[in-house]
């Protein structure tokens, strides 16, 4: 899998480059911030695969909003990879529906969801994003949390459905 070829584009849609996604992640994210946002409906195989090295580049510190579906596939993948509970920050929303209740090191109060993922944004130094659709859609929080990041120029990785990654600033 280390090998795996991956092709990056900028925000443009232009190809950046033909690297491994070690040679592409592991340079960007190693002792970072991370925030990982992602649908509720949860991620592709492809997706699944692509996040595996973030989090086998050890951010530092990495957060999510401690939904059911796509942040709790994070969680599981972080405790897989052998990161330490204590560095995982917890951003709960107010839907109980939806919550999954993972542990982590900081658990952070209750906050509605769009306050919430901006704040999770602001505490970071990078966003990784697996939106469930490769089109910006108004409607999903993990498109809006992207948009966010962009406005406040934080680096960015999105994870298509594909597995295709897009970096923007």
């Amino acid at each position: 899998m280390e090998r795996s070829p991956c092709t990056i584009y900028t925000g443009e849609g232009r190809k950046m480059s033909r690297l491994t996604y070690k040679e592409v992640i592991e340079v960007s994210v190693e002792d970072l911030d991370l925030c990982f946002t992602g649908s509720r409906d949860g991620i592709t195989q492809h997706q699944d695969n692509v996040l595996r090295y973030f989090i086998r580049s050890r951010p530092a510190r990495v957060r999510h909003g401690d939904c059911k579906g796509a942040d709790t596939r994070f969680h599981q993948l972080c405790l897989a990879f052998g990161y330490d509970e204590t560095n995982l920050d917890i951003h709960p929303g107010p839907s109980l529906k939806w919550r999954a209740f993972n542990n982590g090191g900081t658990l952070h109060k209750v906050r509605p969801n769009m306050i919430r993922n901006r704040l999770m944004v602001m505490l970071s130094e990078v966003v990784v994003a697996c939106p469930k659709t490769s089109r910006m859609d108004k409607r999903s929080g993990t498109w809006r949390t992207i948009a966010y990041a962009q406005s406040r120029a934080i680096l960015t990785y999105i994870i298509f459905p594909s597995g295709k990654v897009e970096v923007r600033k």
